[in-house]
């Protein structure tokens, strides 16, 4: 700051020169526009009147996507399905019976899939103990 004090008129007006002749030409500066600057406020997601216009703009919009022929290929996924499975789903075969245990801290008594139940049934914690500190 003090160096540019210290510059007589004659070397300021050079220096003036030199950023002028950075700058676009006037036929330039016609041609594109300057972008305005944003408000230096932020705004919050939480600020109603933004959601607000958010949603007048939103049903204002015309959905393109209908008109897109990606719009319908999920037709078509079933017939592929077909003809790419070579084995129809296979119901489950195997039936199981529930196992009762008693959790080993509050004392609750439940029945669960067996294969849910350690190897010994005494070492079963049900779910409420087991997420809880201790």
């Amino acid at each position: 700051m003090d160096s540019l004090q210290n510059l007589d008129p004659e070397q300021i007006k050079q220096l003036i020169g030199l950023l002028q002749t950075m700058l676009p030409s006037s036929k330039e500066a016609e041609t594109k526009q300057p972008k305005k600057k944003s408000s230096s406020k932020k705004k919050s997601a939480f600020n109603k009147s933004v959601t607000r216009s958010k949603r007048i703009i939103d049903e204002e919009r015309e959905n393109k996507f209908l008109d897109m022929p990606e719009s319908g290929m999920h037709k078509s996924d079933s017939l592929i399905d077909k003809k790419l499975n070579k084995f129809p789903p296979t119901p489950r075969s195997r039936s199981f019976d529930f196992v009762k245990v008693t959790c080993r801290i509050c004392g609750r008594t439940e029945e669960i899939s067996p294969k849910l139940v350690p190897e010994s049934s005494d070492r079963y914690k049900c779910n409420q103990c087991s997420s809880s500190q201790g």
